[in-house]
């Protein structure tokens, strides 16, 4: 009785484990033992499904960046700014937290430094068409007053 305990338990962690494993392709991986313990390792990326704001990405995991990407510094104070979603496949949406109004100009370019698009933005928020652009990283350039407010990576897909 207790062989037969075992051989079940057996199996089921087993079968547990191959339900609820993640799935990946692993391009190098290893084993590391030191005088302090041991680490296994792998090299990769791992699969997943999300859906955000109505577009349904499936595949390896996607990257979400949003931060300034000058070291810049500028005179004018800069404003809350909210770009999503990021990466994206049609359209951005840009959205200032702060109330106080002010005209921004703004260029959204690839990384050629090849200027693509130029807006004057006077609202809360904006939405920019990228369903024309092919997919790649473009940059999102915000200047107030011709100072540079920051400028923001932007992905397409």
């Amino acid at each position: 009785m207790q062989y037969f305990f075992y051989f079940f338990l057996a199996i089921f962690s087993f079968s547990v484990n191959i339900l609820f494993g993640q799935q990946g392709v692993f391009t190098a991986g290893g084993d590391y033992t030191g005088a302090q313990g041991s680490i296994a390792f792998t090299v990769g990326q791992t699969f997943q499904n999300s859906y955000e704001q109505g577009a349904f990405q499936e595949g390896i995991q996607q990257p979400f960046e949003i931060f300034p990407i000058t070291s810049i510094k500028s005179r004018l104070t800069p404003i809350d700014l909210q770009i999503y979603p990021n990466p994206t496949h049609d359209w951005v949406l840009l959205r200032k937290e702060d109330t106080a109004p002010h005209t921004l100009n703004l260029a959204l370019m690839d990384l050629d430094a090849r200027v693509l698009q130029n807006h004057t933005w006077e609202g809360q928020e904006m939405k920019l068409d990228f369903s024309n652009l092919p997919s790649g990283t473009f940059l999102i350039i915000l200047e107030k007053q011709g100072q540079l407010i920051g400028s923001y990576k932007i992905i397409k897909n």
